[in-house]
């Protein structure tokens, strides 16, 4: 039998080359609706069980993942996008508005606080794509900190670590109803999720200095660098 996908000759179920089930039928509305099913409620592999397991063992699916257990756990990248996707649903759901009622232009004159005013706005209308890089400020600092994995292991770890406490913020959501940039109750769970992850490698009070100063200068980078940019882009 020849495998669909790579075309090597093979016996049995699946293809020992890319792992492609044999006999693949034609997709049609049951294939299809059973696989977004399985999607879906599969706690054994993608979104479930990231859900599941970083609640659960988030030291061991972590660092599990980091070692190279990699098969079941969805991409912690993806993770974290539709974590910030999912949050910014629930708080339309909910009525909060992240748009400001007054005019960029009301100071026109240059000034810091124009500047900051405008970095405000600017961060809370695209939210959606500036807050999942809030995790690679954080393992900037994360890695300064603890120092054993290096910098693009420390950014896997915060993506996993922030969707997470985004995820699990949202069992408070209709209570706080913050926007996602100040809620503290996604700054309280990453402080967790941090002791679960590096207590391997250090004290907990190290952890909890470490953790404090990461998030007090990854959430400063989240707003200095658009001002920055902002900045730059009237200067020229």
């Amino acid at each position: 039998m020849n495998c669909l996908n790579c075309n090597t000759d093979f016996e049995g179920q699946f293809c020992p080359n890319c792992g492609q089930r044999a006999g693949v039928s034609r997709i049609d509305f049951k294939t299809f609706t059973d696989s977004v099913i399985s999607s879906l409620t599969d706690t054994n592999k993608g979104f479930l069980f990231n859900l599941k397991n970083l609640t659960l063992k988030p030291s061991d699916t972590v660092n599990g993942w980091l070692d190279g257990k990699r098969k079941q756990a969805l991409n912690p990248i993806s993770y974290i996008i539709i974590a910030v996707s999912v949050y910014l649903i629930v708080s339309s759901f909910f009525g909060v508005d992240f748009k400001s009622s007054k005019s960029l232009d009301e100071n026109p004159d240059g000034s810091l606080f124009n500047y900051s005013f405008k970095t405000g706005y600017f961060v809370a209308k695209y939210i959606k794509y500036l807050f999942p890089l809030i995790a690679i400020y954080f393992a900037f600092f994360t890695k300064l900190f603890f120092k054993r994995r290096n910098l693009y292991e420390h950014i896997i770890i915060n993506c996993f670590v922030v969707g997470q406490a985004i995820f699990l913020s949202l069992i408070a959501y209709p209570i706080l109803k913050l926007p996602i940039m100040f809620n503290p109750l996604i700054y309280l769970l990453i402080i967790v999720f941090y002791f679960f992850v590096f207590k391997k490698y250090t004290s907990p009070i190290e952890i909890l200095i470490g953790s404090l100063i990461t998030m007090f200068l990854g959430v400063l980078l989240q707003f200095l660098i658009p001002l920055t940019v902002l900045y730059l882009i009237d200067l020229f």
